[in-house]
């Protein structure tokens, strides 16, 4: 029940978010077609001046295109390692964003078991290719977090009692290669989470809507 739940929060406002930018993108594109015929029947000379309507098309493929995908990382050095589960969308020509589900586990500095869980929203900028595309994005993670520090477990107290959740929020630089082969996406980046000193490498694999 909640992985349905967190499936349709991830899933529907980029669904929505990508049928308004697809349908907006029909409309400018038919409005655009339709004042160069009309250009073209009244006055020849002004084919020249007029955006070509194949470069326009090119120019809005991508737009309003929505990717669902599942994805796993870990630190350079350390033992941290995570998985997040994400849809992400073409809002316009030149930008993305991307809504993840995140789950990060691993040792801390004090060799103690820490717990991150929460979601991510991350903005890009990208260069709106058709097969390879790099993006370049910034993100804010919210969530919580389990610690337990070295006296809790040298004075024996179970560590269920002890350890307390604690709300965290980060903001983290990304960058990635997105690689559409069909309707499959592929995305390998790079990101750096405030709350470490290490760059993180991840890749997610899904499908496009």
């Amino acid at each position: 029940m909640k992985f349905q739940a967190l499936l349709t929060l991830l899933i529907w406002p980029l669904l929505t978010l990508a049928n308004t930018a697809e349908n907006q993108a029909t409309i400018d594109f038919l409005n655009i077609k339709e004042q160069r015929s009309t250009c073209l029947e009244t006055e020849p000379n002004c084919q020249a001046e007029t955006t070509n309507t194949n470069e326009l098309s090119i120019a809005l493929a991508g737009m309003g295109d929505a990717y669902i995908s599942v994805g796993s990382f870990s630190e350079e050095q350390g033992d941290r390692s995570g998985l997040e589960i994400s849809s992400m969308l073409n809002t316009s020509k030149n930008y993305a964003g991307k809504i993840s589900g995140v789950l990060f586990s691993g040792r801390n500095e004090d060799n103690l078991m820490d717990l991150f869980s929460g979601f991510s929203y991350t903005a890009y900028l990208h260069f709106n290719q058709k097969h390879i595309n790099p993006n370049f994005g910034i993100g804010l993670f919210i969530g919580d977090t389990f610690h337990c520090d070295n006296e809790d477990q040298e004075e024996g107290i179970n560590e269920e009692d002890k350890c307390q959740e604690e709300m965290i929020i980060t903001i983290y630089p990304e960058i990635g290669l997105a690689i559409n082969l069909e309707t499959l996406h592929i995305y390998p980046f790079i990101r750096r989470y405030n709350f470490n000193n290490h760059n993180t490498y991840g890749v997610n694999m899904g499908i496009r809507f």
